[in-house]
């Protein structure tokens, strides 16, 4: 089988939680990846596995809790969802989000994503990384981009 078929392939895969770095308050595992989709769990603890402000130009995502709870929040800092074991959250490409870990109990979610290969795959920065994400990189918004990520943030707000 050509190297470029791999993709047709049907790989199985098992989690195992990893301990999340001292200092860190992170960690990520990627359990499957093809060139149009992403299965990874992210394990992060409350005060430390916060995220920048970002989006994600050519990727939907799709959260879920499996363990302790989360607020994500869109442009602005507007309060977009609280969610906790069994609900979800989904994200569409271009639009700027942050969570961080809310609960005494470890965060456990999962991160299902899908990308488009019509649009150039760029991770936008609506704030400086973090120090703990390390070398995440990306480009800084433009002012278009932050007029209409306010906007959809608004819209978006729970009620």
């Amino acid at each position: 089988m050509a190297d470029d078929d791999r993709s047709k392939l049907m790989v199985p895969f098992k989690y195992e939680p990893p301990e999340v770095p001292e200092g860190r308050g992170k960690v990520s595992v990627n359990l499957a990846r093809t060139d149009i989709s992403g299965f990874t769990i992210q394990r992060a603890v409350k005060g430390l596995g916060e995220t920048n402000m970002h989006a994600h130009t050519a990727a939907d995502s799709n959260w879920f809790v499996l363990a302790g709870e989360v607020e994500f929040y869109g442009y602005g800092d507007v309060l977009i969802a609280k969610l906790g074991k069994y609900e979800g959250l989904t994200i569409p490409r271009g639009t700027p989000y942050w969570f961080k870990a809310v609960s005494d109990e470890t965060l456990e979610i999962i991160h299902a994503s899908g990308r488009t290969s019509t649009v150039k795959s760029e991770r936008v920065n609506y704030r400086p990384v973090l120090k703990h994400m390390r070398d995440l990189g990306g480009r800084e918004a433009t002012g278009d981009e932050r007029e209409t990520a306010a906007q959809v943030a608004q819209a978006s707000a729970a009620k």
